[in-house]
This record gives C-alpha cells, sequence and structure tokens, in this order.
C-alpha cells in the first residue's frame, strides 16, 4: 500500500491575523460563506465585514451540531456551491461545519480556530454527530484545506480548559502514529504512516512533555510567550498532521465509544482522549510513558479515571464499550498485537487501579 502524508495547503500563525483576514484570502472567488460561532458574530461582526472590500460576504451562525442534517439545510437556505468559499471561525464545531459544507459542495475551505482545544483544524477531516450529540462517522474531504490561520492573541483569550484539552488531544498523537506504523495500518490519509509522519507525531509528544506545563500557566495571564506560541503549533498543526497521516488507534476508538455513555456530555473531547490514552499505553505495557502521561494530566488537571469523566464502570458501560469498539469501529485493531475485550478491560481496570495506587 501507499504511504500518504496529508497537511493543509498553507499554515499561518500569528498575533492579530483576524485584524485583516482578507490579506490571506486569494481573490477570485463569487462569494465568501464564513461560519462563527455566536461569540465571533457577537464581538468581531463588524470588523470581520469591514476587512473585505468588494467580495460578497454571507456570514453564518454555526448550527448547534454538525450532523448531515443541519449542512443539507444550510446548503439549501443560502444556496452555496461550488464558486464559494468557505471560512470557518470558531472552535471544533465550526470547523466540522465549515469542512462538512466544503466536502458536499465542493468549495474551497479555510479554518480560523479561535481555540486551540483539537487537532481538528488542520486535517482534512469533518466529525459528523448525531443530532443526540453522539458520533455518527468520519467525512474525508475530497482535497486539502486551503488555509490554516491562527490568530494568537484570539486563543490566549479563550477559556484555560480548552486549551488543556488541546495538549490532552495531542497527547494521544504519537502514542497512536506509532502503534498504526509498527502494525503497518491505514491511516485516515488513506495509505500507511510515512516516516515523516511519525516522526512528526513523534515532535508533538515530545513538544508537549518539555511546553505543556510552562504554557499553561503562561495562558493563566493571557500571555503569549514562546511555550504558548510553541503548544499552539502543537495542539493544532503537529497533532493534526500527526493524527491524520499517522493514524488513530485504541484512544480513539474508547473515546468514540465512550461520547455513547449518557453521562459523559460535559466532557471535551480532548480529556478523555487524555483518559483513553493512558488506557492505551496500560494496553502497550509501556510503563515509562505512561508514568510521563499520567503525570503531565494530574498536573494540568486532564482526566485520568473513569469517575472523572462522570462515568461508572459497571456492566452496562463495559457492554457499551465492547460493542462500539469491537462490532461498529475498526481503529481498535491499529496496533502490533491482539487486541480483544479482555486486553482492553484489564488495561482499564489497572488505569482506575492507579489512583488507590496514590499517584493522585
Amino acid at each position: 500500500m501507499d504511504k500518504i502524508l496529508k497537511a493543509p495547503m498553507r499554515y499561518i500563525q500569528g498575533r492579530g491575523i483576524l485584524h485583516h483576514l482578507s490579506d490571506y484570502i486569494n481573490p477570485g472567488y463569487v462569494r465568501i460563506v464564513i461560519i462563527a460561532d455566536d461569540f465571533v458574530i457577537q464581538n468581531m461582526k463588524n470588523q470581520l465585514l469591514h476587512s473585505f472590500d468588494d467580495e460578497e460576504i454571507i456570514l453564518l451562525s454555526v448550527p448547534n451540531v454538525c450532523s448531515k442534517k443541519k449542512l443539507n439545510e444550510l446548503i439549501k437556505d443560502y444556496t452555496i456551491n461550488v464558486l464559494d468559499l468557505i471560512v470557518g471561525i470558531g472552535g471544533g464545531k465550526t470547523m466540522d461545519v465549515a469542512k462538512g459544507l466544503s466536502y458536499y459542495t465542493d468549495s474551497d475551505v479555510i479554518v480560523v480556530p479561535t481555540v486551540a482545544s483539537t487537532d481538528a483544524p488542520c486535517s482534512s477531516i469533518a466529525v459528523l454527530y448525531h443530532d443526540d450529540l453522539t458520533f455518527d462517522s468520519y467525512l474525508h474531504l475530497k482535497r486539502s484545506l486551503s488555509a490554516v490561520l491562527v490568530d494568537e492573541d484570539v486563543i490566549v483569550k479563550a477559556p484555560l480548559r480548552l486549551f488543556i484539552a488541546g495538549i490532552g488531544d495531542a497527547l494521544s498523537t504519537y502514542i497512536e502514529a506509532r502503534a498504526c506504523y509498527e502494525a503497518k495500518k491505514t491511516t485516515d490519509a488513506g495509505g500507511t504512516v510515512t516516516y515523516s509522519a511519525l516522526m512528526i507525531a513523534k515532535a508533538c509528544y515530545e513538544s508537549v512533555m518539555e511546553y505543556a506545563l510552562s504554557a499553561v500557566d503562561d495562558v493563566k495571564y493571557g500571555i503569549v510567550s514562546d511555550a504558548v506560541e510553541n503548544i499552539i503549533e502543537t495542539n493544532i498543526l503537529l497533532s493534526g498532521i500527526g493524527f491524520e497521516s499517522g493514524g488513530l488507534s485504541i484512544a480513539h476508538t474508547l473515546h468514540n465509544a465512550l461520547t455513547k455513555v449518557k453521562s459523559n456530555k460535559q466532557n471535551m473531547h480532548g480529556e478523555v482522549v487524555a483518559y483513553a490514552t493512558l488506557v492505551q499505553l496500560a494496553c502497550e505495557g509501556n510503563k515509562q510513558m505512561f508514568e510521563e502521561v499520567y503525570q503531565l494530566c494530574t498536573q494540568i488537571g486532564l482526566p485520568t479515571t473513569l469517575q472523572a469523566l462522570g462515568i461508572e464502570m459497571n456492566k452496562e458501560t463495559m457492554k457499551l464499550v465492547e460493542d462500539e469498539c469491537f462490532e461498529k469501529l475498526t481503529n481498535i485493531h491499529n496496533v502490533p498485537y491482539e487486541m480483544d475485550m479482555d486486553k482492553l478491560e484489564n488495561a482499564i481496570r489497572f488505569v482506575e487501579s492507579c489512583k488507590e495506587a496514590n499517584h493522585e
């Protein structure tokens, strides 16, 4: 099988980018459709519209869920077509909606994340959900994003919990990519893992370990330090390329399963992924890396137990996890060893026992 690496056509990170957004958009589009969350619309509407000259601009509020139904409604209501540029400004849901619209209308797309809470902005993947907010499927775009524009001044003003959740998401990147690389599994990019993607994923992990603590402290005070800049790039760019071209494995499979647990509604993507990353390391028996990840999670406030996620470890939960991970999803097997429910449940029990062993 071919080795494939995907990345956005341009990645631009700096301060004050949203003040002159039009400078980063190539001319020639008939219409620019801006999808933004309510905060952006309420606080930056005039600024956004005034940054463009003669272009026709449509400013739309992101729907409450990125589902096939909602995407089709937007396309129908606003007759979005191939000649339009889709620009998504906001958080993860906004990114998914912008990408989803670009997929179904075959339009170019630019994303402008206002938070560094996930690695979604740089991937050519949109996550679709059902209307009840449970996971539906991944939507693979027909081409890479035209650009990813990251305004550091906006990122550091977002709630700290979002920044920390992005670190949780980034923690899994190398661990999952390495498993896929060693097992020669197919990634979301459509081929096996390139060595370049593996090294990007490794750099993602090393950056988190080196800069995360300092960056979290600086973001508390709204400081755009070198550590903050590095973690923003890590959460968005390194993790984005690393997961799409490096591959997904146990951690994200378990995350998707846990989204189906009724009590798991207030947790962020990266928070659940951080916990699930510990489970994957337990499956591997990688004690050194497990200790590193566990310690960092406790230091910056990422969950390390199901209880911290509001989930009870009971027969009902384990049955749901088994059904989702081994009957409906496939990435659970993207490892260089045999996976079954007994191995997964034993790993979950081990992670749960670490609290009792005075890790916290």
